[in-house]
Order: C-alpha cells, then structure tokens, then sequence
C-alpha cells in the first residue's frame, strides 16, 4: 500500500538534448538499485525494511486501541460503581471534605465504568442539606441525599441497590469515623478498609493507587478533610465555595446584616467557639475579652464588631463591653441539632466571610478558616485568620516590655523617694 503511493522518479542526465533527437534511454536510467524519491535519490532497501516495520507498528497500536476498548466494554458491562460519601464533623470540615471526596470519587476506579454517587451530610434528623444551604443541588452536582445508608426509605420509595462488596476509606483511625459508618448501615466488618487518616495494617494514608477499587461494588468515603486534591477537587471546591448561599426561606435575614454590614467603614470578625473544643486547645471567655479590649483600642470608634458564638455567654459579654458596635443575630438559635440552629449558623459563616478581618479563640476551628476561604473564592475577604492566643498580653516580646517599664518605674519611684 505504501509502496504503491510513492512515486518514483528517473532522472535523465548526462544526454545533451537536440531538437528532433530521442534521447538514449538505456543510458541514461539510474544504476541499479538507485531511485529518485521527489528529487532525492534513497535505496530500494530502505522501502523493504521500513515498509514492514512501519505496518507492524500499525498493527501494535490497532490492536493495543482493539484491547484497551474490549476491557473498557467490559467495564461499561458492570454495574454502576456506587460511592457513598459521608462529610463528617461542623460545616467548616464539611465543606472542606465535599469537594474534595467528590473529585476523589470521580478519580477512583476505571474511568469507563458508570458509577452513582450517594452523599449522607451526617446531619440530625430528618435535616437535608438544601434545608440549610441553597448549594450544591442534587440536580447540579448528580448526586442523591441519603441519611442512613442505601435503603428502601432513601431511594423514596424505589428499590435499594445491592450493597455487594464494600470498601472503606475513612478520614481518621481513632474508631469514630468507623463507628459513624456503622451508624449509617454498613458493616465494617465486612468492608475491605482501603486506607485511614494516617498508617495503618502497613498501608500509608493517601498512598492507594486509584485502580484500587476495581472489584468493589459500593465504596464509602468519610471524612476525607485530610485527603490529598485532585484535579476534579479542586474544580468542585472552587465551585462550591464560589456559589455557596444560604437557603431561600432565611435568605432575607442574611441581606439585611449583610447590608448593615456593607455600610460600615470596618467589620471585625469574632468567633467564639467553647463549646466542642478542648480547653487546652482555645482561650476562655476572660481571657478572649481582654484581648478583644486590646485589640479595639487600636481600632477608630466605626469599626463594628460581628459576634459568632456557639454560646449565648459568649455573644453577651461582647453586647455588654459594646453594645453600639455590635453587628450580630438577633435571637438567634445555637442550638446545631434543631433546623434554625443549624441555619443561624450557616449565616455565622457567611457573614464572617463578610467582615474584613477575623479572629477566633482556638486553632482547631475550621468554622473561621473557611470562612476566609469563602471570601477569597468570592473575590476578597481578609488574608488568614488570627487567634486570640497569639495576641496575649504579657507573653513573649511584650512581657519583657511590661517587666522592663515595671522595673524602670520601681527604679524611679525609689530615687524620688
């Protein structure tokens, strides 16, 4: 085929041309052996070798393509591959795993198999996450809201998928996220467990390859906060955290505090979380009003302050030290097993995304750190959030300030003296 689509060429040389004479073709065609290829002379060897070996190469990519597409009919053939993915913890650890175990569920397994993906928020009750949050839909992001596994009851009224063979990836090893998996109506027991937060049985937290759930059927990611990023990842994150609003019956009440809030010069951030957080890993109420009081000293009499706390102890002693500066919830619920808790804070985290600068209690929050980066996927916000341990009166640099000025002031009032 290739031989027959190149054209070859005899050059006539050598002959000097007259008119009316035929030129002496036995002497003038090529040597033998010798051909003109457009012009360039090249061996008849040269078209015997590469000619047989370029059709083998042929025949290796068609048949590798011919392999490589059997294999991906064969997965096509399977049934859907189903992925349950489990969110656990606040909004802010919730928020952060999401994107992060959708792009990975997207990435596990052969690309050519068809899969279903289920998402169980761990909310209370019979709370769905578009009760709370506007985003993501079910219809925009192709999932379907479970609450206590893949059961009749969660399929509305259809019929419940074969759990089949089940693995397991859980975000931490200490039990709970394992325990929560139970609660939702999935043995462990019986679960080949994929990989955990951190080693485990000898296998490296993040170091199963993606080919790995090949011969399950369902596969249930919780937590997952800690996992590395895909790709796919960080396409949903960006997303999520881009169009992330709240649900429309409390729409109008997160406007008017984000007008009120618009209209003012500077809005201070204070996050106030005590209420699940260790006491070794946060500053207690004493401690975070002072340096509060610190820290608005500094701060030009416009500057509003925005108060979210898990405790109504918390809100009150900031209304007390500034009752004409406070921006906040009226009323509002911390109680995050009801609907209207959960929504009041769903606005907490939306209008600390508002304000220009934050600082929270404990290191441990997540609550403040998305908020930061909600802002910036929305365009602006402040840099990184700040923590009241950091800003601690009378430690490091400014203890020694305070001794050197208190040692000074004894040194002068025994001269005077």
């Amino acid at each position: 085929l290739c031989v027959s689509r190149v054209r070859v060429m005899a050059k006539y040389t050598g002959i000097p041309q007259s008119s009316g004479s035929e030129p002496n073709r036995r002497q003038t065609l090529p040597a033998k052996g010798d051909f003109v290829v457009r012009g360039t002379p090249c061996r008849r060897k040269a078209v015997y070798v590469g000619v047989p070996l370029f059709s083998c190469l042929l025949l290796l990519v068609v048949a590798t393509f011919a392999i490589f597409n059997n294999n991906d009919d064969v997965e096509r053939s399977k049934p859907p591959l189903r992925f349950v993915l489990i969110p656990l913890a606040g909004f802010g650890n919730k928020l952060r795993s999401i994107a992060k175990l959708y792009g990975f569920a997207e990435s596990l397994g052969p690309s050519a198999r068809k899969r279903e993906m289920y998402v169980n928020w761990d909310l209370p009750g019979d709370i769905l996450w578009n009760d709370v949050f506007s985003t993501p839909t079910q219809e925009e992001w192709g999932y379907k809201e479970v609450k206590y596994g893949l059961t009749t009851a969660n399929m509305k009224g259809g019929p419940a998928p074969d759990i089949g063979s089940l693995c397991l990836w859980a975000g931490w090893d200490d039990g709970w996220a394992f325990r929560k998996v139970e609660k939702y109506g999935f043995n462990v027991s019986d679960a080949t467990i994929l990989g955990v937060g951190i080693a485990r049985d000898g296998i490296a937290y993040g170091s199963i390859t993606y080919d790995s759930v090949t011969d399950c059927d369902t596969v249930v990611l919780a937590s997952a906060w800690g996992f590395a990023n895909t790709g796919r990842g960080q396409y949903y994150e960006s997303r999520l955290l881009r169009e992330l609003d709240i649900s429309e019956p409390v729409r109008p009440r997160l406007q008017a505090l984000q007008t009120k809030m618009a209209s003012t010069a500077k809005v201070l951030g204070v996050h106030l979380r005590e209420t699940d957080i260790p006491k070794t890993s946060r500053v207690d109420l004493g401690q975070a009003m002072t340096i509060l009081r610190r820290v608005m000293v500094k701060e030009p009499n416009s500057t509003k302050i925005y108060v979210s706390s898990d405790t109504h102890e918390g809100f009150s002693l900031v209304q007390r030290a500034y009752p004409t500066r406070v921006i906040s919830q009226v009323n509002a619920t911390r109680d995050r097993s009801s609907i209207d808790g959960l929504r009041c804070a769903a606005i907490d985290l939306l209008l600390l995304a508002f304000c220009d600068e934050v600082i929270c209690t404990s290191h441990e929050s997540t609550f403040s750190q998305m908020a930061i980066e909600i802002h910036h996927a929305k365009g602006g916000g402040a840099e990184s959030v700040e923590y009241f341990d950091e800003l601690l009166p009378l430690s490091g640099p400014s203890r020694k300030k305070w001794l050197f000025f208190g040692c000074g002031a004894i040194a002068v009032g025994a001269l005077v003296g």
